[in-house]
C-alpha cells in the first residue's frame, strides 16, 4: 500500500464548491483558535487555488453545454450543436431516398453515391471529432457538395441546407479566434484531483499539529478545525448510500418481475393441452358452447 495521503485519509472527493466551502469553515476555525499561522495560511493557499480550479469546472462546463440550456452552453457549443443538425438533417434527406426509392431507380442510386462520398464513415465520424477538427472536415465536406456533386444537392434539395452549413462554418471560425484555448477534461481532471490534494494536504496538517489522542485540548482542537470537511464527506457518503439503496430496491423489483413471469410462462406450459392447444383458445371455444342449444341431427329436411 502506497503511503499516499489518499490512500491514508479515507475522505470523499468532494465539488470545488464542497472543498471551498469545506475550507473556509476550517479557516474560520483556525482563526478562532490563534496562533495557527503556519495552518492558516496553508487554507488560505488552498482556496485561493480553489477558486481556480472552481472556474476551471465552470469553463468546462460551459464548453459541454447545450442550447436545451443557453445559460450553460457557450456560443462555441451552440454553433456545435447546430452544424451537428444540420450534417444529420441532410444524411437523413439522403437515406430518405436511398431507402424510400425503388432499388436500382436514379434517385436511389445517387443517394447511394452521395453518402459513400460524403460520409463515407458514416456522420457521427464527422459530429464526434473536436471543434477545430470537425471545421476542417465540414469544409472538406462543403467542397465536395458544392462542386463535384452540386447537380445532386440541387436534385436533392439540400442547397439550403449547404447554404446554412456554410455560414456556420465562418461564424465557428470566428468563434474559435476568440475563444479561449481549448479546455480538455484531462486538464479539468487533474486540477480536480490537485483541489482534492491540498484539502488532504489540510487535514494532515491538522491531524499532525493536535495529535495527542488523550490530550481533551487536541481533542476539542481538531474537532472544531476538522468538523467543516467532515460534514460535506459525510453527507455525500449519505447521498451515495440513498442512491445505492435506491439501486438495490430498483434490482429487488425488477428480480420479482423476472420471477413473476417466469411463474406465469411455466403455469402457462403446464396448462397446454395433450395436443399443444393453447388452453386461453379451448376456454374460449368452450365457454362458446352452450348445453341448452338444439343438438344437431346431421339431417337435412327435403324440400317440399
Amino acid at each position: 500500500m502506497e503511503s499516499t495521503l489518499d490512500n491514508l485519509l479515507n475522505l470523499v472527493t468532494l465539488t470545488s464548491d464542497r472543498r471551498i466551502h469545506a475550507l473556509e469553515g476550517a479557516h474560520e476555525a483556525a482563526v478562532q483558535l490563534g496562533e495557527l499561522d503556519a495552518l492558516v495560511a496553508r487554507i488560505d493557499a488552498a482556496l485561493e487555488q480553489e477558486r481556480e480550479i472552481g472556474e476551471l469546472d465552470r469553463r468546462w462546463n460551459r464548453s459541454t453545454g447545450t442550447p436545451a440550456d443557453p445559460s450553460v452552453a457557450s456560443p462555441m457549443s451552440l454553433l456545435d450543436n447546430e452544424t451537428d443538425q444540420l450534417l444529420t438533417s441532410i444524411r437523413d434527406t439522403l437515406d430518405a431516398y436511398q431507402h424510400g426509392a425503388q432499388q436500382g431507380t436514379t434517385q436511389q442510386v445517387d443517394a447511394a453515391h452521395f453518402v459513400s462520398v460524403v460520409f463515407p464513415k458514416g456522420v457521427g465520424a464527422i459530429t464526434s471529432l473536436p471543434y477545430v477538427q470537425k471545421v476542417a472536415a465540414v469544409e472538406r465536406v462543403l467542397q465536395t457538395v458544392n462542386h463535384e456533386l452540386s447537380h445532386l444537392s440541387t436534385a436533392f434539395g439540400l442547397v439550403p441546407l449547404n447554404d446554412r452549413l456554410r455560414t456556420l462554418v465562418g461564424e465557428q471560425k470566428e468563434a474559435i479566434d476568440h475563444e479561449p484555448e481549448v479546455l480538455e477534461f484531462a486538464t479539468v481532471e487533474a486540477a480536480r484531483l490537485r483541489g482534492q490534494h491540498n484539502l488532504l494536504e489540510v487535514v494532515a496538517i491538522i491531524l499532525g499539529t493536535f495529535h495527542r489522542h488523550a490530550d481533551p485540548d487536541h481533542a476539542r482542537a481538531r474537532e472544531a478545525l476538522l468538523r467543516p470537511i467532515l460534514a460535506q464527506d459525510q453527507e455525500l457518503r449519505a447521498q451515495d448510500q440513498e442512491l445505492r439503496a435506491q439501486d438495490q430496491e430498483l434490482r429487488a423489483q425488477d428480480q420479482e418481475l423476472r420471477a413473476q413471469d417466469q411463474e406465469l410462462r411455466a403455469s402457462h406450459s403446464t396448462r397446454r393441452s395433450p395436443l399443444g392447444i393453447d388452453p386461453d383458445i379451448l376456454d374460449v371455444a368452450q365457454a362458446g358452447h352452450s348445453t341448452d342449444a338444439p343438438a344437431h341431427t346431421g339431417c337435412l329436411r327435403a324440400p317440399q
